[in-house]
């Protein structure tokens, strides 16, 4: 993986961590409304895994959130 795509990940977990967090929702929640593996989750959240379109379909439905909501970061 690129250094680009290192740096863009981690910033887009801790967006999503943030947006857990302002929800009061734990992995193990997200994971539950989601239909996504606790796993998976954990490694999204820690950047230790890329991801696709549909689980981040998935992550804005567990969260109540639209999809662009989780892409709407400084990604710079």
């Amino acid at each position: 993986m690129e250094e680009k795509d290192t740096i863009w990940l981690g910033k887009f977990a801790a967006h999503l961590a943030g947006l857990m967090e302002a929800k009061g929702m734990s992995q193990r929640r997200l994971a539950t409304l989601s239909g996504i593996s606790l796993g998976k989750i954990n490694k999204v959240v820690h950047a230790k895994a890329n991801l696709t379109l549909t689980t981040l379909r998935k992550l804005a439905e567990g969260l109540d959130l639209p999809p662009s909501k989780l892409l709407d970061f400084d990604a710079e």
